[in-house]
Order: C-alpha cells, then sequence, then structure tokens
C-alpha cells in the first residue's frame, strides 16, 4: 500500500503519516483477531485439528508468552506473529475445555463487569491524578 501511495503521490510527508497511521493503529493485528472470530464462530476444521493433540494445544498455548517474556524479537512482522499467537492461545483456551475450563463464576462475574471498568476506568485515574 506505501508503494501505491508513493508512486501515485511522490509526498514524502504523505507516506510518512501513512506509515505512522497504519503502525500505531495495527490494523493488521485487528484483522488476525477477526479472522480467529470467524474461525471460532463457523467451527472450521483448524479448531478440530488444534485441540486434536493434547501436547500440541498445550505447547500453543504457553508458546506465545514463553516468546514474549524472553523478548523474542524479529525485525519484520513482529506484531503480525505475535497477534497470530496469541490469537491462537485464546482460540485453544476457549475451545478446548480439557486444557482450562473458563467457564466458571469469577470469569463470568469479570466478563460483565470489564466494559464497565473500560469505560470509567480513564475518569477514575484522572481524578487520582488531580487530587
Amino acid at each position: 500500500m506505501f508503494c501505491l501511495i508513493n508512486n501515485f503521490y511522490n509526498d514524502p510527508f504523505l507516506l510518512d503519516l501513512t506509515n505512522k497511521i497504519f503502525d500505531a493503529l495495527k490494523f493488521n493485528c485487528m484483522a488476525v483477531g477477526g479472522i480467529i472470530a470467524v474461525i471460532y464462530k463457523e467451527k472450521k476444521l483448524i479448531i478440530i485439528l488444534l485441540n486434536r493433540n493434547t501436547i500440541i494445544s498445550y505447547l500453543l498455548v504457553v508458546l506465545p508468552f514463553i516468546l514474549w517474556g524472553y523478548g523474542f524479537y524479529t525485525n519484520y512482522f513482529k506484531d503480525e506473529l505475535y497477534s497470530i499467537l496469541f490469537a491462537t492461545s485464546i482460540l485453544i483456551i476457549t475451545t478446548n475445555f480439557r486444557i482450562i475450563n473458563i467457564d466458571n463464576f469469577i470469569t463470568s462475574f469479570f466478563g460483565k463487569i470489564s466494559y464497565g471498568i473500560y469505560m470509567y476506568h480513564w475518569i477514575i485515574l484522572e481524578m487520582l491524578f488531580k487530587y
């Protein structure tokens, strides 16, 4: 996309601005989440394959945390790699109850209040820092 902007407009400022916007908003990582949501909703064969072998399921759940904890870094596609790994981990956790059963009272309670906390946390932080 950036080469198209550069070819048509040939404006370094526009190219730099577009680069910064796309880098800051992480549309590509959000798209990975959307693809995983479609896979979850449609109950694709991928879910069956991911959950077939328990050892591989455990490994895929733990792998992103290990890589992130040790600071694994790539020059290209770092954010995309982590979004794929963490989204796969979430997909396995939510579809394979042999690993962990997240459907309980505590997670249900936090699921009900988490959006409210998200909406009001900045107001509370502003009040705490101001006073």
